[in-house]
């Protein structure tokens, strides 16, 4: 049996739901792992623009349509004519039939917070997800669990019963630092897990976000820091 953190064993018998936050963010979450370091992006979706395929440090991935709309970015499928050119070309893959929308980021210990709402569409066995590296250490929303996934999702080192239902809201934090992984669901479960593959080293950090197949997704809230100091159990 893995040797989990104090803050991890308090939080399985007694549900956080409530914690002190920066007074300047509109966050329930706070780190469990480390304290906050330096803020490397924040998009809070007050002024319009849509991502074609760029915006700053967003990037639509495989075609899929973003557009921020009543304050909320919203991510769609991609259209018929990009798929139909798709597979054309021969390429069957990644076809943009999932939202997908990528962060650039180049650090490997972080802290990432934003809030969603899914609707429509359907999972499948790695989708809906959010990741820093591809493939690299992913959570996976799947119809009755989330788990913490490494090696190119070969391997599971945490895994929660939880459910994210269609057109509801919910505020998830991740955080990473070293060999521990960290998500946090707002009112929902902290999974925890320590592999040596958390602490990959990679040519990048992305972090990617999905809804699902041919569904829709909305983001809210998104910030991205440095991880600080480990805080101390």
């Amino acid at each position: 049996m893995k040797k989990l953190p104090l803050w991890a064993v308090v939080s399985i018998v007694i549900p956080f739901f409530s914690h002190a936050k920066p007074a300047d963010l509109n966050h329930s979450l706070t780190p469990k792992l480390v304290n906050y370091g330096e803020l490397i992006s924040q998009y809070t979706f007050d002024t319009s623009f849509e991502i074609k395929p760029r915006y700053e440090s967003l990037l639509a991935r495989q075609g899929t349509n973003w557009e921020v709309k009543n304050g909320r970015l919203v991510g769609k499928e991609s259209s018929k004519a990009y798929k139909e050119k798709k597979i054309q070309s021969g390429k069957k893959g990644h076809t943009g039939n999932i939202p997908r929308l990528q962060l650039d980021n180049k650090h490997k210990n972080i802290i990432f917070s934003y809030k969603f709402k899914l609707s429509a569409g359907s999972g499948s066995k790695l989708i809906p997800m959010v990741e820093s590296g591809h493939h690299i250490r992913r959570v996976y929303f799947g119809e009755n669990n989330i788990k913490l996934l490494v090696d190119r999702e070969k391997t599971t080192i945490d895994e929660q019963q939880f459910t994210f239902k269609d057109n509801q809201w919910y505020e998830v934090m991740l955080e990473l630092n070293d060999d521990e992984f960290v998500f946090q669901v707002e009112n929902g479960p902290t999974l925890y897990g320590k592999h040596d593959s958390v602490n990959i080293e990679h040519k990048d950090y992305n972090l990617q976000i999905t809804g699902k197949v041919e569904g829709v997704i909305e983001v809210d809230n998104l910030f991205l820091w440095h991880a600080g100091e480990k805080k101390v159990n």
